[in-house]
């Protein structure tokens, strides 16, 4: 069964925090940590293993405001490009996590 990590997102501006659980073998994991090692006042990261039917449940019962208190990520999105500025802040309400199933990759588009 999977395991996953918490990351905490705390946003003043909306007055409220977000947990999205992240698969702990996430390959994108480590660049993560690294990125929010200088963004503590926003980002935190509690790596203890939770698992799969564990988060299932917290999410089933999370708290509904401007977003869910709570959010199952299936896999990360993380930019191929350099991050340059706040503005292009890719963990900023949760804008790299992916909800569903990551599709699967089309060898045509490789070849190109």
């Amino acid at each position: 069964m999977r395991q996953f990590v918490c990351i905490t997102e705390n946003n003043d501006w909306e007055g409220e925090s977000w947990r999205f659980w992240v698969p702990s073998d996430d390959p994108v994991l480590e660049t993560i940590k690294e990125y929010i090692q200088d963004k503590e006042d926003f980002y935190q990261i509690d790596e203890t293993l939770i698992s799969e039917e564990e988060v299932d449940i917290i999410c089933k019962y999370a708290r509904e405001g401007y977003m869910m208190s709570d959010n199952k990520v299936e896999w990360v999105e993380w930019p191929k490009e350099e991050i340059s500025d706040e503005d292009d802040d890719p963990l900023y309400k949760g804008m790299c996590y992916r909800y569903n199933k990551k599709p699967e990759e089309d060898p045509e588009e490789d070849e190109e």
